[in-house]
């Protein structure tokens, strides 16, 4: 209907829909989604809130800012082509008409533009752009750079999976063909159009997987979740329950505590002098210089949801979960005092169960190290005194918990405060950064799915530094293959997908990382199966084309194209032993 002056409907029915016409319009969805392929959108929005202006005051746009004071997002200040005036405008008219969530007060109602269209364009299965320019209030729980994606999506373009829906989709208009007293449309057009002949004129993306995190930055975080953990575990949750029990008796403030002979000077020594660091922009710097007694605690929780995440491979949810005092299997073993090392923890399966009002998970136990194993226990001791005083109640906490100052008591995790204490981890330790665009650098910060992946990451980059000892030491196995299938048969096909096409990625870039037998093979694949003509090796400085061939390796891997297998065989060392090793070598499934 929007294109009908092109077609002449009203004069020729749908007989101009020819076969160029389906293509062309396959094409400008596949590069600009479904929405832009009919009408500009951002320019849409841009006029629209230029022409809804015109009357506003710019008095009433002082008066409104009082309560929500203006600030620039600039990270996102060229989305819509408006000028400062007219950004503050375009705020207090979009306040003022309902424009920003009820749920979420700083964002504009993601559908809120396209109901302005409706005489225009109908759109289905696809969200509008979230204009992150027009957001109302600063979040003041921001990270200290913008995030890295988190997918391994290619953006700029529609997916293999949109596109297949939306030919099927286009293809049932064919069904007025065989209907009386409708237009006719000629069936022939539709027979030639496929996947891949639209592949051939434009790229499509795969469907967006989670990224793996590069390994550096893994084995780093793991790194330092555990010295943390080793150096303030005991000395934190001993201290911050003094100060509980402090303010539950009335005993004085923060200062009057950190004055008493209860605040150890170990902690003075570090840096703390204050309860919470004030959200400024010396925030971060005062962060990483321990000056704020709650903020170093949340860091070790964060510390906590590294190393447990990582060791365990369990869903976040099914972390957060954990119960607060019986989660441990033997459960009457102490592991700070017993040589035993058979330690299980005890986790709900998300992926279990049977919905209704009865609902029940499935219990599941996992084999953890003892060095986790004694974590968790020390956990545990600390929520039996949080009960025991009446600082919560057991339907109140889980395993791990928030401490609220404010209320002076323990509360579960939400999946939101799960990922604000995994993203102060990254600030603090100041994971990598990238630089993603011309002068904006973005942090990698983690998260649980990539957490997941720890070990079996770990088992493909262990020939590249000598880590292969190490890990069957800490996992229990001697035997390389049995340690390789007792790592990746509790991953899901996606999740040790996403590895395998890590660790390819890196061997085909020359990073330092794992050596991959046949990787030159992988450029033919790539040329062939994506049709271009040539390939440029990518530096790690552009994030962005490492991510979509990152995209493209994970779309290989899941098509059953290339595989990453493991080769075992015995050999001897220098001294003549027989020793177990392995080589990693790309499986080329289909003819190149």
């Amino acid at each position: 209907m929007i294109n009908s002056h092109i077609l002449e409907l009203s004069k020729y029915g749908l007989n101009k829909i020819s076969e160029d016409y389906i293509i062309d319009y396959l094409v400008k969805i596949s590069n600009h989604g479904k929405i832009n392929a009919s009408i500009n959108y951002n320019e849409f929005v841009t006029n629209f809130l230029k022409e809804k202006m015109k009357e506003i005051d710019i008095h009433d746009v002082i008066k409104f800012e009082e309560k929500y004071p203006f600030f620039i997002n600039y990270n996102h200040n060229d989305e819509l082509k408006l000028t400062l005036e007219e950004l503050r405008k375009s705020k207090y008219w979009l306040y003022c008409n309902e424009g920003y969530s009820t749920y979420s007060p700083n964002k504009v109602k993601k559908n809120y533009f396209i109901k302005y269209l409706e005489d225009r364009i109908i759109i289905f299965n696809q969200q509008p752009v979230a204009f992150q320019q027009l957001n109302l209030i600063d979040d003041k729980s921001k990270t200290e750079y913008l995030c890295l994606p988190y997918t391994t999506s290619d953006d700029e373009h529609f997916s293999y999976q949109d596109l297949q829906s939306q030919i099927k989709n286009l293809k049932k208009i064919v069904f007025v063909h065989s209907q009386n007293d409708c237009a006719q449309i000629s069936i022939s057009n539709f027979n030639t159009i496929s996947m891949k002949r639209i592949n051939k004129i434009t790229p499509l993306k795969d469907l967006g997987r989670f990224a793996t995190l590069p390994a550096d930055v893994t084995f780093k975080a793991i790194r330092d979740s555990f010295e943390f953990i080793h150096m303030y575990l005991d000395i934190l949750l001993d201290t911050i329950i003094k100060y509980s029990l402090f303010i539950k008796n009335k005993e004085g403030n923060f200062d009057n505590f950190y004055e008493s002979s209860k605040f150890p000077g170990t902690l003075k020594k570090i840096g703390i002098k204050e309860l919470k660091i004030t959200k400024d922009q010396n925030y971060f710097i005062n962060l990483r210089s321990n000056h704020g007694f709650i903020d170093f605690y949340n860091i070790l929780l964060g510390s906590i949801l590294v190393a447990l995440g990582a060791i365990t491979a369990r869903r976040n949810s099914e972390i957060i979960e954990l119960h607060p005092l019986d989660c441990l299997l033997p459960q009457y073993i102490d592991p700070l005092l017993t040589d035993f090392k058979e330690f299980e923890v005890i986790f709900d399966n998300r992926k279990s169960g049977v919905s209704g009002i009865n609902f029940h998970r499935e219990k599941m136990s996992r084999p953890i190290p003892s060095i986790i194993a004694k974590v968790i226990y020390k956990i545990k001791k600390f929520n039996e005194v949080i009960l025991k005083n009446n600082l919560s109640t057991l339907s109140e906490i889980n395993l791990i918990n928030s401490y609220s100052y404010k209320r002076n008591t323990w509360s579960k995790l939400s999946n939101n405060s799960y990922s604000n204490l995994l993203n102060l981890f990254c600030d603090y330790f100041q994971t990598k950064k990238i630089e993603y665009s011309p002068n904006e650098y973005r942090r990698y910060y983690i998260r649980q799915h990539q957490l997941r992946r720890f070990f079996a990451m770990m088992f493909f980059w262990s020939k590249s530094f000598d880590g292969l000892d190490t890990l069957r030491h800490f996992l229990g196995h001697t035997d390389i293959e049995h340690l390789y299938h007792y790592i990746t048969e509790p991953l899901t096909g996606s999740v040790l997908n996403g590895v395998k096409s890590h660790t390819i990625t890196e061997a085909y870039l020359g990073r330092s990382g794992p050596i991959v037998k046949n990787i030159e093979d992988l450029r033919t694949v790539l040329l062939n199966h994506f049709n271009v003509n040539d390939l440029e090796i990518i530096s790690i400085k552009n994030f962005d084309s490492t991510n979509k061939l990152l995209s493209k390796i994970n779309y290989l891997i899941d098509e059953h194209i290339i595989d990453l297998q493991p080769r075992f065989f015995t050999t001897k060392d220098k001294n003549n032993n027989i020793i177990q090793e392995f080589e990693l070598i790309l499986i080329i499934e289909d003819e190149i």
